[in-house]
């Protein structure tokens, strides 16, 4: 079943990249109506859930709760999709001031659909920045018929009445009409964002465990001191980014939201450490040649452990900042995925970097002076052929990520070609 599961997890990451190659060529609806939306493209993720959950049990993860945490909230995350896919509706909707209505046009059906309440738009007005024309934000002030609210809805300002969510869409060119978008997602977003809170809690969890087993004051207080240099760095990009999407240097209003600093910085942090990682890989790599040559090399141990731990943090980072992305979009636009390239690839990276997580246990991977003798290209103990296939994957993962920020910049296009 574990040879089965992986199959499928290759195979899923195939089709993904695949449909960003197609979407290039064919445009963003076809790949959303013959891939992302079809239904054995959603029948490959169940499959991979219900295998996977079959693995877990088989392997009694479940004796080790963190690890247990972070698959069964993937699971919540595809199944809140799922139900999303099934049961929400997109929408568009279009007020003049003074004018009552409850229509909305269905994105998907193009079919004219009734909401349950009447709303009447009572205001719109749009912002400038001091001394330009350049629009700051927009805001619609809206009455719900019969009843007492008001509803103030503006760029990466939800509206919400009932189970329908109001987003700012566009205006008239006479200032006297708005365009709104519109989602009623009553239980998809609420099960997503409980499998969000769930997997970042659970990796958190793991990377503390990891931090808790490491023995020796020594090697304590190292884990502290690089812990507290990543966090530096953190805060310079976060600094940077903060500046960089400001109002003043990055006007678009959508851009305009403290989530989206965070979101970059985060994600521009993990890309960092899957570098870091290719360099340790490739010291790695380097130092077990020499110690197949009979010369003794120290220190090994230690590399190991913090190639571990630097992907695990690597892929903690790259799942929260891929969290916060769709959570800024959800505030944004009304949906947390949309199968644009950029989110598709980050996707595809953290795919890739799973697989050494999963593939390669941490107890085969070679982590003191090789013993046994060289032959055929591997040790004949069959350790330091795991360990040199860890590393030299590790070597050559950043080729996604490369992909995912540079590929996606100047080939494949999409929302985020833009970052």
């Amino acid at each position: 079943m574990k040879r089965f599961t992986f199959i499928i997890y290759v195979a899923v990451i195939g089709v993904l990249i695949t449909a960003t190659v197609l979407e290039k060529t064919y445009g963003t609806p076809f790949v959303k109506d013959h891939i992302y939306g079809a239904w054995w493209f959603i029948a490959m993720w169940a499959l991979l859930c219900v295998s996977s959950i079959v693995v877990l049990i088989r392997r009694k993860v479940y004796q080790r709760p963190a690890a247990m945490l972070v698959h069964l909230s993937l699971v919540a995350i595809l199944v809140g999709a799922f139900i999303t896919h099934l049961f929400g509706v997109q929408g568009a909707m279009h007020l003049r001031k003074g004018e009552v209505s409850n229509l909305m046009l269905d994105r998907e059906t193009e079919l004219i659909e009734q909401l349950p309440f009447q709303m009447r738009l009572i205001d719109f007005d749009l912002q400038y920045y001091p001394d330009t024309q350049l629009p700051m934000d927009y805001r619609s002030v809206l009455a719900i018929e019969g009843t007492s609210d008001t509803l103030t809805v503006s760029m990466n300002q939800i509206g919400k009445c009932h189970t329908y969510r109001f987003y700012q869409s566009d205006y008239d060119p006479d200032l006297q009409g708005t365009y709104l978008a519109v989602s009623h997602d009553p239980w998809g977003i609420g099960i997503t964002y409980t499998g969000y809170a769930l997997l970042f809690v659970s990796l958190i969890w793991m990377l503390i465990t990891d931090r808790l087993a490491v023995k020796g004051k020594r090697m304590r207080r190292s884990t502290l001191f690089y812990t507290l240099f990543l966090l530096a760095c953190f805060v310079l990009l976060l600094t940077h980014f903060m500046r960089k999407y400001s109002p003043e240097t990055h006007p678009l209003p959508v851009l305009n939201s403290r989530l989206l600093p965070i979101h970059v910085s985060t994600i521009m942090m993990a890309y960092v450490l899957f570098v870091v990682l290719a360099l340790q890989s490739l010291v790695a790599l380097i130092a077990h040649w020499i110690a197949a040559k009979g010369r003794e090399v120290r220190q090994l141990s230690l590399l190991s452990r913090g190639t571990h731990f630097n992907l695990k943090l690597a892929l903690t980072l790259l799942a929260t900042g891929i969290m916060l992305g769709a959570i800024w979009a959800n505030q944004s636009w009304g949906r947390y995925w949309g199968w644009d390239p950029k989110e598709v690839w980050a996707l595809i990276t953290l795919m890739v970097y799973a697989v050494p997580l999963h593939a390669f246990q941490r107890e085969y991977i070679n982590i003191g002076n090789p013993k046994g003798k060289w032959s055929d290209g591997k040790w004949s103990d069959g350790k330091w052929s795991n360990s040199k296939w860890y590393y030299l994957y590790l070597l050559l993962a950043p080729l996604s990520v490369a992909i995912t920020y540079f590929g996606v910049n100047f080939f494949l296009g999409g929302m985020h070609s833009y970052a």
